[in-house]
Parts: structure tokens; sequence; C-alpha cells
């Protein structure tokens, strides 16, 4: 006898909404707080835009995702609504979100816009609460534990990813396949506009190619290779004929001038750095050079995202496996891994395009 097809339960709401053919008014909340956390989620941001009100959805992201800036590029985006809980320890501040009553507060902040669904991509139980606070009629999310299912209403959930690579791509990709929003996984990929691209042209037109981009920054101490490897990393690149650009923020200014003093003199023609700009000036410039390589995952991501090839200097972390374009340096701990290694994966992986 044939299995019967499992039938789901449709709220009230979703049923009103079928019946007036409309589709619902639809946020989106990011729980993780980086860049590419961000880079990660938007291929599945559109694909439940196409699929939601007027094409568009509402993205709620934490100010650290920068997302403000980087889904300005995009036509499917209502509001980029910022939720300020838990800062990185990095900006020393207290969120304007903090604890249940900074909870309550933004949950009272989100039922202004009458959103009719959510997608949580998180598996933290407070954000489920919050869309239940906020009057949120369908609310889905991963369901990976049962504090989190109490206040989720629209299954089918995701198990936890317990695979080599980072989950929170892999968790993000399983809860869109589960709701039926694409039929497989999506490789990310960036818009940048014109001005940005024309910037980075402009950028690097005085350095030689190929060019190759270090992304020297990082959140945590223990994630960075090293200013005197990344100088002689360099030194060897530009003899070789590469120019160099090092992309980091203000925070990265003097990692960069140590970085510029680990390359002889007579070289220092062949790298400039870039700290002081926006986040979309640096993918103008990355879209502009050759390739990438660094341990900021955020940068790399971004190179990855608009299709040039992204060397991760990772260390005995998470894998990368999103994205055919990304090859992550593993194979010794992070702090054992040589410049000689370095080279060897830039000349292999980064070369002109012409």
């Amino acid at each position: 006898m044939p299995a019967q097809p499992v039938l789901q339960r449709k709220s009230p709401k979703d049923m009103e909404l079928q019946v007036r053919g409309a589709d619902p008014k639809t946020a989106v909340l990011i729980r993780h707080v980086g860049i590419g956390d961000l880079v990660w989620h938007l291929p599945y941001i559109r694909a439940i835009a196409a699929a939601s009100r007027n094409g568009k959805v509402s993205v709620i992201a934490a100010p650290s995702t920068r997302a403000k800036d980087i889904l300005a590029a995009e036509d499917c985006i209502d509001d980029v609504i910022l939720y300020d809980r838990r800062p990185r320890r990095t900006e020393g501040r207290k969120g304007s979100h903090r604890g249940f009553a900074g909870l309550r507060r933004f949950a009272r902040e989100l039922e202004v816009y009458q959103f009719e669904r959510i997608f949580l991509f998180s598996r933290r139980y407070h954000h489920a609460i919050l869309a239940w606070l906020a009057k949120i009629p369908t609310r889905i999310g991963f369901g990976t534990n049962l504090r989190q299912r109490l206040f989720l209403n629209h299954p089918p959930f995701i198990p936890k990813y317990q695979g080599p690579g980072v989950g929170i791509y892999e968790e993000a990709t399983a809860l869109v396949i589960a709701h039926g929003i694409v039929p497989s996984a999506v490789v990310p990929r960036m818009k940048v506009p014109a001005a940005e691209l024309a910037f980075g042209q402009d950028f690097i037109a005085a350095l030689t190619r190929p060019t190759v981009c270090f992304a020297i920054g990082t959140s945590e101490k223990h994630k960075h290779w090293g200013d005197e490897r990344y100088g002689a990393l360099a030194a060897e690149l530009i003899a070789r004929g590469y120019g160099v650009v090092l992309l980091g923020g203000p925070s990265e200014e003097e990692n960069a001038r140590r970085i510029v003093a680990g390359v002889p003199e007579a070289q220092r023609a062949g790298i400039q750095p870039f700290t002081r700009g926006t986040i979309m000036q640096t993918a103008g410039i990355l879209c502009a050079a050759d390739g990438c390589i660094g341990n900021d995952t955020g940068v790399l991501n971004m190179a990855a995202a608009t299709g040039k090839p992204a060397i991760c200097l990772l260390g005995k972390r998470p894998l990368l496996l999103h994205d055919p374009a990304i090859r992550c340096l593993d194979h010794v701990p992070l702090n054992q891994l040589e410049v000689k290694d370095a080279v060897a994966a830039v000349t292999s992986g980064i070369s002109l395009r012409r």
C-alpha cells in the first residue's frame, strides 16, 4: 500500500492568505553577527522574498553584519531592522536591546510592522519568543530544541548540523529546502553597485596584475595569522609579480602598517592598504582584484560571493564548504601554517583573469 502524504497543519492566518491569494508580509531574522554570516544567507533572503508580499522581505540583523550597506544593493528588501542585543566583545559597548527588557522592547518595535510571517535562521529559543511577543502569526525556524519549538508554529523543523563544515550555512540551507523555498543549496553571490565597481578598478589601477587581496582583519586574536607572516607573504608575492591590497577596517590600521613595514622598501610600490573605506568599496576592490587570501572569513566570503578565488588561512576550525571558490588551508593549526604554504596556494590558485 503506498505511503500516505504527510499533511501540514495550516494556521488560520495561512488559510486566510491562501483565500485572498496574497503572499504574506515577511521578515527574516539572521542570528549570527558577522559579515560572512549575512553573505551566506543572501540567496535565501532573495528566495523567501520571491514568495512574499510585493516580492520583498524585511531583514532583522545585528549592526555588525553591515546589513544596511550590503543589502542596499538588493531590490528585494523592504527594511533592514537592526537588532542590537549582544555586540561583539571587541566593540566594547552594551547592546541597546540587551536582556529580557530589551527583547520585549524590540518585540514592540517589530509589532508595528505587522509582519504575517517570519523565518528565524536561528537555534536560539529567545528569537522564537521574540517573534511570538511581536504577534507574528506564522513563525518558522530551525526547531532544533524543544524550547524553541514551543514558540514556533509552522513545521517542518530541521536537525542540528553535525558535519565538518560551518553549520550556519548548512542549517540555513536545510530550513529553506524543508519549506520548499528552494530545491537545493544555492551558492551565495553579492550584488555590487556600479559606483563601487568603478572605485575598485581605480584603486588597484597602479598595482601589477594579478592582484591579490589580503583579508587581515579578525574578530578574535587567536584567528589572526600574524603581521610578520603577512609581510613575508606580501614580499614573496610582489617579487613574483603580484600586486597586493591589504583589506581591513580602522582597527586594522596598525596591522597594515606593520605588514607594509615587513616588505622591503624597494617593493612597497606593489602593496596598498585599504582600511578606511566602506564595506561596499571593499566589495568593489574584491571584484576588481584577482583573488583573496587571509583569515578574515567575512571578507573571504565576500570575495567568493563576487566570483573570485578565496584562500582561507583557517587552521583547525570548521570548514567553509558552501562555495567551490573557497580553499581552506587546514592541514595544521593556524600558528603552524607556514608562509611557503600560503605562497603555493596563491600561485596555484590565483592568476590573472583575461
